[in-house]
């Protein structure tokens, strides 16, 4: 997406991003390669990939957990009272030895937010994600779908301008992943965030974002883009009925696969 079609300056602008990592011979390994990405603010676009493609390290690389070898990114922060990003990671990153409330209330606490807010606020969120009764549960009594609630519920709490997700429901099951997935639209749409999304499933590309992103096997470069036609709401099985939702996912595959066999024959010949 050009410039010139988002409403202002874009939220996340990504410059000619490369990062190597050390290893794998004399000029090491080339995770991402010249990409270049912009974001607009509350826009919600999904990256798919072949494994290996530095999806993952791109979202590192904006959360500040890597470092650019080379490019430019830029996450426009606009209110300096909220933090400017949060990642929410496939593993629930839940404390056990807090309680769910404790769990989700964490960020404000750091944040110093007031008691009586902080109980406000919590008390909505635990509500959107269903988890009300389950408040002063601890993390061990509770299904892997249940963590992942207060993990998406503790994303959302600190009210964080920008959203990082990488597979969060990757490791759930098709029920609870639709359920998730239908949870996180509803949660999203009160506030409009700037979500930018990592996943290997196409349908759920589709289903939650505005755009859908392909990367080229690695190193990772930008391939091709789709904008997503379907209004919001939505509800996710409905959608899929929909024919325009199944020519969609195959032109989206159809950018994908070929990238999805390059990755494999590298692998097939790295293995050798």
């Amino acid at each position: 997406m050009s410039e010139s079609s988002a409403q202002g300056p874009p939220k996340i602008r990504v410059e000619n991003a490369t990062k190597v990592f050390s290893g794998g011979g004399a000029d090491g390994v080339v995770a991402l390669e010249a990409l270049s990405l912009h974001v607009r603010d509350g826009e919600f676009v999904s990256i798919v990939g072949p494994s290996g493609c530095g999806k993952s390290t791109l979202l590192r690389i904006l959360g500040k957990l890597e470092s650019l070898t080379s490019g430019r990114i830029t996450l426009r922060h606009d209110d300096e009272r909220k933090p400017i990003d949060t990642i929410l990671f496939q593993d629930s990153a839940v404390f056990p030895w807090m309680t769910v409330r404790a769990n989700v209330e964490y960020g404000l606490r750091r944040r110093k937010v007031r008691a009586e807010d902080r109980l406000r606020i919590v008390d909505e969120f635990l509500a959107k994600v269903g988890l009300m009764r389950f408040a002063d549960s601890y993390p061990y009594q509770l299904s892997g779908g249940m963590k992942q609630r207060v993990s998406i519920a503790r994303t959302f709490v600190n009210d964080p301008e920008i959203l990082l997700m990488d597979e969060p429901f990757a490791a759930l099951d098709e029920p609870n992943r639709v359920l998730q997935q239908e949870e996180l639209l509803s949660i999203w749409a009160s506030d409009r965030k700037t979500v930018l999304f990592i996943t290997h499933n196409l349908e759920e590309a589709i289903v939650l974002s505005d755009r859908v992103v392909v990367m080229t096997a690695r190193p990772g470069r930008m391939k091709a883009e789709f904008d997503v036609p379907f209004g919001r709401p939505r509800a996710v099985y409905e959608l899929k009925r929909q024919p325009r939702f199944g020519e969609l996912a195959a032109k989206i595959w159809g950018e994908l696969h070929d990238e999805v066999m390059r990755a494999r024959a590298d692998e097939e010949k790295a293995s050798r």
